[in-house]
């Protein structure tokens, strides 16, 4: 009984100092940034990253970690990857104007519809999961009021349960759409930073490729299409060529 005993207690230390693991040495990534060691913590929260602690901690450590660094690409990188795991977090934000400001490519993005801006801020500022929990809600809420419509005698009553059966249906199908395009944007990782300091956007994928622009280290660009070694980007002004795979890390 006692030998049974002694063999639970040591495999819950066991387990109790296989968690502490990741938290001290996330504490001693952060004593590293603190003591201007940015390299050990950068190594330190990669470490974390490729055991499976991706989380927002990480990702905005890594981001702050390699500014300081002087690597701009990477730190822009990690920056975007924490604003997927909490989008409209301010501290990010302002990391990644901060970052922005020192790039050297200056993008004017192309002038949207008020409403086609309107749609991809409410779309970036939640995750899946918060729309799919908006769904399931303005599910419930359309159920009831189909109830009290049918159940009602009165027709001002139901006048008023059709209108907030109405009302109820069309946030449904938004938040339905909206979860699914939001799924679809991460899951499709169509974004990507510019990492080198300098490269040749090309005109075509192959050898008969003539350069179009320069991008620089830091540059956010969507992901067009891939093919072989090379991928066909487009800068938020619009244009757009073909660069290695290697000069960009999909966020």
């Amino acid at each position: 009984m006692m030998r049974i005993f002694c063999i639970v207690i040591l495999s819950l230390l066991s387990v109790a100092v296989v968690q502490a693991q990741p938290r001290d040495r996330f504490d001693e990534a952060t004593s590293a940034y603190s003591n201007a060691e940015y390299k050990q913590a950068i190594q330190l929260l990669h470490d974390l990253e490729n055991e499976g602690y991706a989380s927002f901690p990480v990702y905005y450590n890594l981001g702050n970690a390699y500014y300081k660094n002087g690597n701009l690409g990477a730190a822009m990188l990690y920056f975007e990857k924490a604003l997927l795991q909490e989008p409209g977090n301010a501290d990010v934000l302002h990391n990644i104007r901060v970052v922005r400001a020192r790039t050297r490519d200056r993008v004017e993005p192309i002038p949207l519809l008020f409403f086609v801006r309107w749609w991809n801020d409410v779309q970036n500022a939640y995750l899946p999961a918060t729309f799919f929990s908006w769904s399931v809600a303005f599910l419930w809420l359309l159920a009831a009021s189909l109830f009290l419509f049918f159940g009602f005698r009165r027709v001002l009553l139901r006048r008023i349960a059709l209108v907030a059966s109405i009302a109820t249906g069309v946030f449904f199908i938004l938040t339905v759409v909206l979860y699914s395009t939001r799924l679809e944007q991460i899951s499709a990782h169509s974004n990507a930073i510019i990492m080198p300091d300098e490269t040749t956007v090309l005109s075509t994928p192959d050898a008969t490729g003539v350069e179009s622009f320069v991008v620089h280290e830091g540059l956010k660009v969507q992901i067009l299409e891939v093919r072989e070694e090379m991928y066909h980007i487009r800068l938020a002004d619009g244009k757009n060529g073909w660069i290695p795979r290697s000069a960009a890390e999909r966020i």
